[in-house]
């Protein structure tokens, strides 16, 4: 944010100025210098952050506070036993990417009225049985963090939870599935982001009507002896974010068709069918981005083609990939206009034997990004002189590869040549 909007923000925040101490942003070095603390006591919201800040003051006068946001201070290690002593009111805690930080601070407990934590990023080794106190929380985060100890009937203790998130890093596995029956208890839970590293947790997820109902983002990563991911219905209308790494068994994706009120199986379709299409395009919208990488026996997503507002598509290192979506399941014209819509950045690398991405031409009128690292068979990308007419701002790939692809016409293989940027795998940054 450029300084003048920052200060403009600031200066609304604090009633035009006639609050200064409403709203305080505070970038320190070592310590928090004394005279601003003296300042705190008027303030309803503190931001603290600053890789050099190592010391914060032992009991601050907070009074009216309502938000803190400890974030990004590297050098922090410990906070001080009376540090929340005087903060009764409250009720947003962010201590993210503070990664010296190892336990919870002293005190904690007795912020009763606190509604959301965040200790993603930090290296936090247990969550204090003690956290049970705490009945109004209802955002937990707790994403890229290390593997984390949580107590037994801590969560399920939490009844006013409604966001559960352990995304990237902590991710469950066998013996974690009592985690996931906590929170399958709680009435409240409306939002949940998970990583799985075992198949027997990530079927318990697939089995519970109320927690695919829940997912927002899902991550599956090294799962062994995982052959088949078959997504519902159910967990399609809500999921958000999907991305499966190195997995390496994985052969086969496919959609079932959940009955209404999740009572059963009404159909599994390991191939598009078009009433499922059909009802795709009014029920499957949550869906935004995949990444799939690593996984060199899946052969194609054809299933994609239910993602009808999909922006997001990364597909890397999966070797024996020959197509992403297949023409041979897409039986109408209107199946085909449907196809990737919405998308805006589209990702393949590391994938000797793709052949397509799909068939026949898209219009795909989001599309801003091509970038295609590694893929030598891949000769004609799914464009043609109405694709991306308004909307592309790259191809990225490397030189043998674009004078290799085959075209319309020439005029097309010229319009396109002018969004074209060279790239190499030294500095692609695509992971192969």
């Amino acid at each position: 944010m450029h300084d003048v909007i920052h200060d403009m923000a600031l200066w609304i925040g604090q009633e035009c100025g006639k609050k200064m101490n409403k709203i305080l942003v505070c970038e320190s070095l070592g310590h928090v210098e004394a005279e601003r603390v003296t300042s705190w006591k008027e303030a309803e919201r503190i931001s603290l952050w600053g890789w050099n800040i190592e010391k914060l003051p032992e009991t601050p006068d907070c009074s009216n506070l309502q938000t803190l946001f400890v974030r990004e201070c590297i050098q922090l290690k410990t906070f001080p036993r009376g540090f929340f002593q005087f903060m009764p009111l409250i009720r947003v805690l962010d201590l993210s990417a503070t990664h010296c930080l190892t336990e919870l601070p002293d005190g904690i407990d007795r912020l009763m009225n606190l509604e959301y934590i965040n200790l993603s990023m930090t290296q936090v080794k247990e969550l204090p049985i003690e956290i049970m106190k705490l009945t109004k929380l209802r955002c937990l985060l707790l994403d890229g963090m290390l593997p984390l100890l949580i107590p037994p009937h801590l969560i399920s203790s939490l009844s006013s939870l409604q966001l559960f998130s352990m995304y990237d890093g902590n991710a469950l596995s066998a013996f974690r599935t009592t985690l996931l029956e906590e929170l399958e208890s709680i009435e409240a839970m409306d939002e949940l982001s998970l990583s799985f590293r075992n198949v027997a947790a990530l079927n318990k997820l697939l089995n519970s009507y109320k927690l695919q109902r829940c997912i927002r983002r899902l991550s599956i990563h090294d799962c062994r002896d995982f052959l088949l991911l078959e997504l519902s219905s159910i967990s399609l209308n809500y999921l958000e974010t999907l991305a499966i790494f190195n997995c390496l068994q994985l052969e086969e994706m496919k959609i079932s068709m959940e009955k209404q009120g999740g009572k059963g199986l009404e159909q599994s379709y390991d191939t598009p069918n078009p009433q499922l299409i059909a009802r795709s395009n009014q029920h499957f919208r949550s869906l935004r981005d995949v990444k799939i990488w690593s996984c060199p026996k899946l052969l194609n997503l054809t299933w994609l083609i239910y993602a009808a507002c999909l922006q997001s598509l990364s597909v890397q290192s999966c070797e024996s990939m020959k197509e992403v979506i297949s023409i041979d399941y897409v039986t109408s014209s209107t199946q085909h206009a449907s196809i990737f819509t919405r998308l805006t950045s589209l990702v393949l690398g590391g994938m000797p034997m793709l052949e397509s991405i799909y068939q026949g031409a898209l219009l795909f009128p989001s599309l801003e990004i091509i970038s295609v690292i590694n893929c030598p068979r891949l000769r004609r990308l799914p464009i043609d002189s109405n694709s991306a007419t308004k909307s592309l701002k790259k191809i990225e790939g490397d030189l043998t590869w674009w004078g290799r692809l085959e075209w319309e016409d020439e005029s097309v293989a010229e319009n396109f040549t002018n969004y074209f940027s060279p790239r190499y795998l030294a500095d692609s940054g695509i992971k192969l």
